[in-house]
């Protein structure tokens, strides 16, 4: 039995000695593959790769949109939209800007009022409305001029159904042209062509007067609210 015993021992060191000590195959320290650092470093970048080739693939694929509803005026949704008054070839229009389109559009009826020069894409695209619905796009008017509050500018417009609106202007316009919209008074700010800052006024947002009594009145003069006094005289 003292000899068996013994065999076994030297058995046992033996395959240890062959073995060696625990080593990693990627870094070299003492633990095993799956639990390496360095290889969770080397395989993050390559996972995140090919995460951003998915979203940019499908960004590519997707329309360009229009996000406010075309049928609805400024009393639905007055505080996220600038509407304006503007002109083509002397023609009055009603422009809205949208930041959240991509693309600058004019309604088929204005193009042909104004007489714009239209040209077809070689290939229709698809567009994106607010609603869901999907719409083609076939010609489009180059450097169509538009005046707004005296401000002329030129805006690739596509030929798109508007709805309540002849002309909408998008973020290929304003991105080029810096501008900062002021919703709640209803304005914003650009660059012209010569990089000068200008003020374009939009429509203004509609105040609603509502009656109250006079008890309501004095609780609104407590809480510091401002009261103007109106005499009015009948002639």
């Amino acid at each position: 039995m003292g000899q068996s015993t013994g065999y076994n021992n030297n058995n046992n060191n033996k395959d240890v000695a062959e073995k060696g000590p625990l080593k990693c195959w990627e870094c070299g320290e003492p633990h095993y593959l799956r639990d390496c650092p360095v290889k969770r470093r080397n395989s993050a970048p390559n996972l995140h790769a090919i995460q951003r080739e998915t979203i940019v693939g499908d960004l590519a694929r997707e329309p360009p949109n229009i996000s406010v509803a075309l049928e609805n005026r400024q009393a639905d949704h007055q505080t996220s939209m600038v509407e304006v008054e503007g002109m083509i070839k002397d023609k009055p229009i009603s422009i809205l800007i949208d930041p959240g389109a991509s693309l600058s559009y004019v309604s088929p009826s204005i193009a042909e009022i104004c007489s714009l020069q239209q040209e077809k894409f070689r290939k229709p695209w698809m567009v994106q409305l607010a609603t869901g619905m999907k719409r083609k796009v076939f010609n489009y008017v180059k450097d169509c001029e538009v005046i707004m509050s005296g401000f002329k500018t030129p805006i690739e417009l596509n030929v798109l159904p508007l709805g309540s609106y002849d002309v909408l202007i998008g973020m290929d316009w304003l991105e080029n042209h810096r501008v900062v919209l002021n919703y709640f008074e209803k304005t914003f700010t650009c660059l012209n062509e010569e990089g000068n800052t200008i003020l374009v006024k939009g429509i203004p947002r509609k105040t609603s007067v509502r009656q109250i009594s006079a008890s309501q009145m004095k609780r609104a003069a407590r809480k510091g609210c401002k009261v103007f006094v109106v005499y009015v005289i009948n002639f």
